[in-house]
């Protein structure tokens, strides 16, 4: 008996691309408020001014009648916010068209090219979000941390992520939660937590076990369960992870950074009697963390030029800017 074996060219192909896959960072979710105050002028590279006013009040009472009454007043003030010009570009030509037709992509080289570029200008956008556009002026959330600290040892003299004690690390995480409500008198909400996935799949995956004292959950929930659970328990926050590999190597000696912020605010309703009347200033447009649009997007296409085609996307925004840098706490860790 005998066996032929021999190599057959295809005639078929299989429909469809497959495709690298690639990090998508919820950057949005560390944006308190994505506005577009911003117009197209003469001269768009202008700088924006943010207005934060507060508070300076003085009470006085005596038993008896006084002169010298109490007098208070306000602070007006304003930050300058810059903007940035950010464009890039693509170019076709014919045959590379026809070619392309060939792979039976389902797209036109045009669009796929386009979906690159747009994927540029978010990894761009999401960068400037955390570290700004000028290394020099400090800008960004990452750079606005108004703490940074390093994660301690255990009881077990235990400081890589890894081999924490899992009931020692989720009780050190809601220490950091706690401090930003204390800072803020719990108004400043939600709790957003940036750092590599791997250490956002570890906290989500390590099991708290069974320990001296109960936890609640311990034995079946993760540590980043019982954390959200404990912290919602303090102050009603709800908690939100993002992994987000930016973080990786971004700490002093080359450590991962965990980056524990609040971009939002939640303003109780006051009354005359309050003592914390001055909120309702401006309740409607609290914010923490801020970005600005003053051109999100804009396309045009260049003449044609030796049978090529060159496409241009623009948009001009700010870098991410906190009203409060208590509001964010980074921590810096070795993972393993």
């Amino acid at each position: 008996m005998s066996m032929n074996f021999e190599r057959i060219f295809p005639h078929a192909k299989a429909p469809g691309i497959i495709g690298k896959l690639y990090e998508s960072i919820e950057y949005n979710a560390v944006i308190g408020k994505r506005t577009n105050y911003g117009t197209r002028g003469d001269d768009v590279l202008y700088v924006m001014l943010a207005d934060n006013i507060s508070a300076n009040t003085v009470v006085g009472g005596s038993s008896i009648w006084r002169k010298d009454i109490p007098k208070n007043d306000g602070t007006l003030r304003q930050m300058a916010v810059p903007y940035y010009e950010v464009q890039t570009s693509f170019t076709t030509n014919i045959n590379e068209e026809a070619k392309f037709d060939k792979l039976g992509a389902g797209k036109s080289l045009v669009e796929f090219k386009k979906i690159i570029s747009l994927q540029a200008m978010a990894q761009r956008r999401a960068h400037i979000t955390f570290f700004g556009a000028d290394a020099s002026e400090n800008q960004g959330l990452f750079n606005a941390a108004s703490e940074t600290t390093s994660l301690p040892a255990d009881s077990a003299s235990n400081n890589k992520l890894t081999t924490y004690i899992p009931g020692e690390l989720m009780e050190f995480l809601v220490s950091q939660a706690r401090e930003l409500g204390n800072l803020s008198w719990n108004m400043l909400k939600p709790i957003v937590i940036v750092a590599p996935i791997d250490a956002i799949n570890y906290i989500r995956s390590k099991i708290v076990p069974l320990t001296a004292y109960q936890e609640k959950g311990a034995g079946t929930s993760s540590i980043a369960k019982i954390f959200e659970n404990v912290v919602y328990d303090m102050n009603g926050l709800n908690v939100k992870l993002v992994p987000c590999s930016y973080m990786k190597g971004k700490g002093a000696g080359n450590t991962d950074v965990m980056l524990m912020l609040a971009p939002g605010v939640e303003i109780p309703e006051e009354d005359r009697d309050s003592t914390g009347y001055f909120n309702t200033v401006s309740a409607d447009d609290y914010v923490n963390t801020f970005i600005d649009d003053a051109l999100e997007y804009e396309e045009y296409q260049n003449p044609e030029m030796y049978q090529s085609h060159e496409w241009v996307i623009n948009s001009i925004y700010t870098p991410a800017y906190t009203v409060r840098a208590d509001a964010i706490r980074a921590i810096e860790y070795n993972y393993a």
